[in-house]
């Protein structure tokens, strides 16, 4: 009965399970298992004595953090069963690496022991030739969902539409069931008098068409709750977007870095303030350059030191460091 009542768990159980014994029964002194949004993968690695030493465990976005509560009771047992194995990965696990340190700090501090490795970033950075326009351009890209501060953009934005006509602002993603995102849609389609014909939601844009994107927009705008690395910031970064995000995870890191725009999470009044600034950047050709700029040599550099960084790290692992 358990198992039927929770199928799917229990499939990836024994895929779990198996993939353990099959690194065990080939592994070599010098080898590292690394789990990436492991989803428990890493339950019976971390408990087998030959190999728990060199497992490593990646942390994007926890499932237990990111998703919601199911409607049904199946759907909430498997849940938990998920968030259990999880949650038992995170603890047990030697060698965690993350995309930011500053979000395991700020959302898992009952986590110790870890260690940081940076994020890949996208390849090498192609500036993007702007559609030319006298209009600035403001892109979200992402779920619209409670988590990624949508809600506090839209408000920051109606303020700065009162100001200013030559402003617009597009989302673009997915929408995540739930009552925010019928409210979003219901200020899409009905927005404030001065937003009124500037405030667009676009469906989902495919991989492979992000260029296309992000060639029609000036500014790209995330204004995460939380975060931990936000792969449309960096991808905007690359095409040569002004990158405006929220001081949390990986974009306050990189904000402080190369000195960007960012505004404190979930504070309306702060993300007004660093959307005038961003316009003001905008306006300004010199200033805009200058920070493109930093914005590129910042991605290069990183880019450049991850290979040595990570190298390192798998010695330090293998060498029970």
């Amino acid at each position: 009965m358990a198992y039927r009542n929770a199928y799917h768990q229990n499939v990836l159980w024994e895929h779990a399970k198996w993939l353990a014994e099959e690194l065990a029964a080939n592994d070599k002194p010098d080898r590292v298992y690394e789990f990436c949004d492991f989803m428990g993968y890493a339950y019976f690695a971390l408990r087998h004595p030959a190999i728990k030493d060199r497992t490593v465990v990646r942390v994007h976005t926890p499932y237990f953090m990111a998703s919601t509560r199911p409607p049904g009771w199946k759907a909430r047992l498997e849940k938990r069963w998920g968030n259990y194995r999880e949650r038992f990965c995170l603890s047990r696990a030697r060698h965690i690496t993350t995309p930011s340190a500053a979000f395991v700090r700020e959302r898992l501090p009952w986590l110790s022991g870890w260690e940081h490795v940076p994020n890949p970033l996208p390849p090498e950075p192609a500036v993007l030739a702007r559609n030319a326009s006298s209009v600035c351009r403001i892109l979200f890209l992402g779920r619209v969902e409670p988590r990624k501060g949508v809600h506090i953009l839209l408000r920051a934005f109606a303020e700065l539409a009162k100001e200013n006509p030559d402003i617009t602002l597009t989302l673009v993603g997915a929408a995540v069931p739930g009552p925010l995102s019928r409210r979003v849609r219901e200020v899409c389609d009905k927005p404030p008098e001065a937003a009124r014909g500037r405030l667009t939601w676009e469906p989902p844009c495919a991989p492979e068409n992000r260029d296309a994107l992000f060639s029609r927009f000036d500014i790209l705008a995330m204004p995460s709750l939380w975060e931990n690395s936000p792969y449309a910031y960096f991808e905007g970064m690359a095409a040569g977007l002004l990158c405006l995000g929220s001081r949390t995870g990986e974009m306050k890191e990189a904000a402080a870095a190369f000195g960007g725009l960012s505004a404190a999470p979930g504070d309306e009044e702060d993300w007004l303030k660093a959307l005038r600034s961003a316009h003001a950047l905008w306006l300004d050709a010199a200033a805009r350059e200058g920070l493109l700029t930093a914005q590129q040599a910042y991605l290069r550099e990183r880019r450049d030191a991850i290979p040595g960084q990570m190298m390192d790290y798998y010695k330090r692992v293998v060498e029970g460091k």
